[in-house]
Formats: C-alpha cells, structure tokens, sequence
C-alpha cells in the first residue's frame, strides 16, 4: 500500500515538473513570435492560462500533501 502511494505520489511530482516546463516553453514560443506589443485580449487569455495553470498545480501539491501524511 505504501509503495504505491509512493509511486504515485512521484508520478503527481514528474507531472508537476512536465506541466512547469511545458508552460515555461509555450511562455517562451510566444514572446519570440509576438517580438512588440500584445493586444489586450492576448494578454487577458495569457493572465487565464496562467492562472488555470498555477491552480493546477497547488491541486497536485495539496494532494501530494494529503498522500504524505
């Protein structure tokens, strides 16, 4: 039982870990493509996936939390 709560605990961290990296890779392939200013809406849709992102991983931390103790 413990052993695949481990397992599984550690399969949340490498998902934590791809979904930080993707986003940091997506954040980087725009700003070479825009190269100047964004429209409002743009900066709005980056300000959501941003956020939609960031709950997503205190989702995964909070169940990390809750699978340790």
């Amino acid at each position: 039982m413990k052993k695949r709560v481990i397992k599984e605990a550690e399969a949340e961290t490498q998902a934590a870990f791809n979904f930080r990296l993707e986003a940091e890779e997506e954040e980087e392939e725009e700003e070479r493509e825009q190269n100047g200013m964004i429209s409002t809406e743009e900066l709005n849709k980056k300000f959501e996936d941003f956020i939609r992102k960031m709950k997503e991983e205190l989702r995964i931390e909070a169940r990390q939390q809750l699978v340790m103790v």
